[in-house]
This record gives C-alpha cells, structure tokens and sequence, in this order.
C-alpha cells in the first residue's frame, strides 16, 4: 500500500493477485490437470482492500477462485447476487 499512498482513492482500491499452477507437462508421466495432488488443487491468491485486514494477515483456509466475483462485489459495495453457489470472501473472514 505504500506505492499508493499518495493516490487519491487509495483507500478505495482493491488489490488481488492470484495465478494458476500451471500445466502438468509429463510430470510423474501425467499429461492433464485432472489429478488429486496438492500441487494442482493449490494456487496462490493475494487480496488486499484498504482497512479490511491489518497487513500481513494470512488466512490459511481453502477458498475458490470463483468466490472472486462476489467478493469483489461486496468490497465495491455493490448488491451480491443471492443465487450464486460462491460466496464473498468477506462474509467468511471479515
């Protein structure tokens, strides 16, 4: 946050940075993503939305990437659809 101290809606921006695990390319002579190993169920995901958390919280708990969507609608303020299978990341870690 301190590169965006400066910025006028600084306290109004939401970071996220996530990624994907990638392509299994032959490792353990495997050919797809269709496995049950740690490496292709974990994929990294960082948020940060000012005054939501004290910096450098780490929540350790399995989430989805499909809980972005509403997640990002809750921390905009914006109505969350009440049908969605995901849910706001908000709701389960404040």
């Amino acid at each position: 946050m301190e590169s965006l101290a400066g910025f006028p809606h600084a306290g109004s921006t939401i970071i996220v940075l996530g990624s994907d695990h990638g392509y299994q390319l032959g490792e353990k002579n495997h050919w797809e993503k269709y496995a049950v190993w740690e490496s292709l169920t974990r994929a990294p995901l960082d948020l940060l939305a000012a005054d939501r958390a004290d910096p450098g919280t780490v929540v350790e708990t399995l989430v989805s990437l499909l809980d972005l969507y509403p997640t990002l609608l809750d921390l905009s303020g914006l109505p969350v659809k009440k049908d969605l299978e995901e849910e706001s990341l908000v709701l389960r870690f404040g």
